[in-house]
């Protein structure tokens, strides 16, 4: 440090503070959970999830977002000839869908994945796979399409030769659960039901708001099965996100879920809800997008719905995190930018003046210690004793200043 540095920090502490660098980068916590709210086959833009980066948290695609991402796959592979590929992810999709979706969410979903797995099994020969998919799609209520129609008769089959096995009686807790017969809805618990071969036959018992239960099917036995709270987020945020954004069955849903303290806690203070203005047709880089912020402890919305405007990813999600974080959105900011400020504002702004405390002038280094200036008499005096030293003599003094 030079003469002058080393006479400037004594006489100004403050000039002497070294500025000291985090030693490690502690990562940003996530500000909120998002949902991606799109039809089930489109995914989250690949260049827009990169900008987010883990700013906001996502839970991965439940049972039924990849079960529709299995649709699409499934197509695919009949055009290009891949089906022997493309099947084995298929069936493991289907048969999630089948042992963790409730029938009444999974029924569209179902039809579309087995139908694909049904042309994708006949075609490569795959004939267990066959009759599993033309099991499932016979208990469809609504007719098929034409190319299934003409494949179905192939496959299925009829009763079972031999004696009927002996009933079993369901049971459930709580009760009135659904009973369902491999496809077949039997009715509500409890009941007794025909009886089944175990290799072959399975039982789903499934309650609104509960976990669905999936067990074989033997005979001459009672089950008396109890059921479990449904808090898996996949499953839950993947209904949340086949619903249009800012829609009367999408809060009604999140109202369920916010009122459930298992899942409250799991997605924690607020859920942003965002996804393309358009849900139809093909996904277009950088569309408009929707969002709407939900406010789990109060269990209603925050705002009404905004758009984020046409842009680049970065920009993109400068404005999904300012929406997650509570800050106003781009459009609302000209909004806020042009109101009147609040009198709370307005009495920070302009808070009253003391004119006891103060004249409205101040000396120079009017808050500096009496240390401070003592020290700097006795370098002034050091100084001056220094100058008249190089004037009336030849040496030369070398001085050495720690502080």
């Amino acid at each position: 440090m030079s003469v002058w540095g080393l006479l400037l920090s004594l006489l100004i502490p403050q000039l002497a503070v070294a500025q000291v660098k985090p030693l490690t980068d502690v990562p940003a916590k996530p500000v909120a959970t998002a949902v991606w709210s799109a039809p089930l086959a489109e995914p989250l833009p690949a260049p827009l999830g990169q900008s987010i980066g883990s700013k906001l948290r996502f839970v991965e695609p439940g049972p039924i977002r990849q079960a529709a991402e299995q649709v699409m796959a499934g197509r695919a592979a009949l055009v290009q000839l891949r089906c022997a590929d493309a099947l084995p992810a298929m069936r493991k999709a289907a048969e999630a869908l089948l042992d963790g979706v409730p029938s009444s969410v999974a029924q569209p979903i179902v039809r579309d994945l087995f139908g694909v797995v049904l042309l994708c099994a006949d075609r490569i020969g795959d004939v267990p796979m066959a009759e599993r998919a033309a099991t499932v799609l016979s208990s469809q209520t609504e007719p098929l399409p034409t190319d299934l129609a003409l494949i179905m008769p192939r496959y299925q089959h009829g009763t079972p030769f031999g004696p009927p096995r002996a009933p079993v009686r369901v049971e459930s807790d709580p009760p009135g659960a659904t009973v369902i017969r491999n496809t077949q809805v039997m009715g509500k618990a409890p009941l007794e039901i025909d009886g089944g071969r175990p290799d072959q036959d399975v039982l789903y018992v499934e309650l609104p708001g509960m976990r669905k239960v999936r067990r074989p099917l033997g005979s001459g036995e009672t089950l008396f099965l109890s059921l479990r709270p449904e808090d898996r987020l996949p499953l839950l945020l993947d209904q949340v996100a086949s619903l249009p954004i800012g829609s009367d069955a999408q809060s009604a849903l999140l109202k369920e879920l916010a009122a459930s303290p298992a899942v409250a806690t799991q997605l924690g203070g607020k859920l942003l809800v965002f996804g393309p203005k358009v849900r139809e047709g093909a996904p277009v880089a950088g569309e408009s997008l929707l969002l709407r912020v939900y406010d789990l402890d109060r269990r209603d919305w925050l705002g009404p719905v905004s758009e984020v405007a046409i842009g680049s990813p970065a920009a993109q999600a400068d404005a999904l995190l300012a929406a997650a974080a509570g800050a106003a959105t781009p459009a609302q900011a000209a909004t806020v930018a042009q109101a009147p400020a609040s009198p709370a504002t307005q009495a920070v702004t302009k808070a009253p003046v003391d004119d006891k405390k103060s004249s409205g002038w101040k000396l120079p280094f009017a808050k500096t210690k009496w240390y401070t200036w003592v020290v700097a008499g006795g370098v002034a005096a050091l100084i001056g004793g220094l100058l008249i030293a190089e004037r009336f003599s030849s040496e030369t003094i070398t001085v050495t200043a720690t502080h």
